[in-house]
Order: structure tokens, then C-alpha cells, then sequence
């Protein structure tokens, strides 16, 4: 086993993240450096799969979600990290947050769904799974009996139709309807262009009112983004469907949303425990190498 020293307190505090979670990382940002970080404790190497460049006694690993530069001396069984970036898209989101929103606070639905789960309901759709049924089924519902199964699936669809993602067709006698992904999500998939999914997908996140006033206040404002801040906005929005122990978990899945549609985005939020806007860099950049 190796061991891990850093050369920063900044560079620590990200790469020790998926040791206690919720501050730093996002899901897709776990998927894909945690199997990094674990290998190289373990043989002082990394997989295979990941880009790698070297320079000197220096490593520098790109994925899609991060980028690390980092020295192995293995008479001392050491690694120490001297890098850790977390990459975005070029999304224009100041404007995107600058549009005006036309919503009734009745709309608003808080979820309790991730941005994997997202992201897997709308190939699911893409792929023809388009009932509330066939979405709970192969979505990941534990549930025994069909009604609750299509619960979940119905969920999932609801929160997709409330971002603009997805539209819901209903015959006469349909009461849950036929999902559909919108044309530039189809199209997409179809092209195999998954970071202009994610992209649409974190745009519509920000319109989203919760996420949008979240940002706003660790954006202009001095506060962090907290379980707290999250709760006293959906007071602030008058939201009331989330009450009770399902509030404190509803708040942690929104701010699992919006850790990951910053780090998607390039939005520097101050991040719960920081006293600096997290800075992100531009993925788009490494395109061209």
C-alpha cells in the first residue's frame, strides 16, 4: 500500500473527498477518479483506461471529470499529489441564470434522484423503456409488486418533464402516458454525443428555481452551500411537499444536483467549509490535445 501527501491544503481537501462525500465530488466525479485514487494506493499505478501523461518524475491523468499531477517514489511507498482539477464545459451560464423564469410556486417539486439516476432514465427512455412500468423496472426499483414500480418510474419521468427533458404523451385512456425525450436529447443519443446530453441536462438544471437561487447566493453572496441554505430556500420558494425527515434528505439530493451541474458548468460556488469560490477548468481545452 501506498501512501498519499499533498502538497496543499486546497489539493487535500479535494482528493480526500470520497473518504466522507458531499462537498467536493459529484457522482459522475466519484464513477471516475475514486477507482484511480484506489489503485494508486494499492500498486502505486494506475488503470489502464485513464489518460496518463509523464514528464520527469511527474504523472499528470486527465479523465473526463478531473485532471492530476502527482510523483510516485516507490522506495518510500509514497505518492504525493501536487495537482487536483475538476474540468466543466463551456456553458454560458451566467445568462442562463440571467433568463426570467415563468413558474407558479404549486410547480415546483423538490426530488430526491441524482444526476446518475437522470441521466440513466433518459436512455432508458431513449432505448424505448417509455412506460412509468418499464422505466421503474430497469431504473433500479427494489420494489416487489408492479404499482410500486411504476411509482418510481413515474418519479423519475415527472422530474424529466418538469426540466424540459422529456414529454409525456396520453391517449384517452392512458392515466401515466407514453414518455418521450425531446428531439435535441434523441438526436443526440443517437449520435453517441453524451457531453451535449450532459450539457442540456445541466442547462436545464439551471433554470431549475431551488438550483438557480442556490448558486445565485454562493455565487454573489458569501454563503456556503449547505443542507441549511437549501432548506431555507425551500421555505423561501413557500415549498411545502417536502416537509418533515424528508426535507434534510431532498436537500441532499438537490445539493448532489448542483455540485454536480457547477462542476459540469464551471460555476465557482463556495462550497460548505470553504472561504473561496471553488474554480474550475475548462474540459474543452484538453479536446484538442
Amino acid at each position: 500500500m501506498f501512501q498519499f501527501d499533498y502538497a496543499s491544503s486546497d489539493v487535500k481537501q479535494k482528493l480526500c473527498e470520497y473518504q466522507k462525500g458531499g462537498v467536493f465530488w459529484d457522482e459522475m466525479v466519484e464513477d471516475e477518479l475514486k477507482p484511480v485514487l484506489q489503485q494508486l494506493r494499492a500498486t502505486g499505478e494506475t488503470i489502464s483506461d485513464v489518460g496518463i501523461n509523464i514528464c520527469g518524475i511527474n504523472h499528470q491523468i486527465t479523465g473526463r471529470t478531473f485532471e492530476i499531477v502527482y510523483a510516485v517514489f516507490p522506495e518510500k511507498k509514497l505518492i504525493k499529489f501536487y495537482e487536483c482539477n475538476f474540468l466543466s464545459q463551456d456553458i454560458d451560464w451566467r445568462e442562463i441564470l440571467r433568463r426570467s423564469l415563468h413558474f407558479s410556486i404549486g410547480e415546483i417539486n423538490i426530488p430526491q434522484i441524482g444526476i446518475k439516476r437522470i441521466m440513466l432514465a433518459l436512455e432508458l427512455i431513449y432505448q424505448g423503456h417509455n412506460t412509468a412500468y418499464e422505466l421503474g423496472l430497469h431504473g433500479g426499483s427494489k420494489a416487489k409488486n408492479k404499482k410500486d414500480i411504476a411509482r418510481y418510474g413515474q418519479y423519475n419521468a415527472s422530474f424529466l418533464k418538469e426540466l424540459g427533458l422529456i414529454k409525456i404523451h396520453k391517449s384517452e385512456h392512458q392515466t401515466q402516458g407514453v414518455y418521450e425525450c425531446i428531439e435535441i436529447i434523441r438526436s443526440s443519443f443517437a449520435n453517441g454525443d453524451h457531453q451535449n446530453i450532459q450539457r442540456l441536462v445541466a442547462e436545464s438544471l439551471l433554470g431549475f428555481p431551488v438550483i438557480k437561487l442556490a448558486i445565485q447566493e454562493t455565487t454573489k453572496g458569501e454563503k456556503e452551500l449547505t443542507i441549511k441554505l437549501l432548506q431555507d430556500i425551500f421555505k423561501q420558494l413557500d415549498i411545502t411537499d417536502c416537509g418533515g425527515k424528508t426535507e434534510p434528505r431532498r436537500a441532499q439530493s438537490v445539493r448532489g444536483l448542483i455540485n454536480w451541474v457547477s462542476r459540469e458548468a464551471g460555476i465557482p460556488i463556495r462550497r460548505e467549509g470553504q472561504k473561496h469560490l471553488q474554480e474550475y477548468l475548462d474540459l474543452d481545452i484538453f479536446n484538442y490535445v
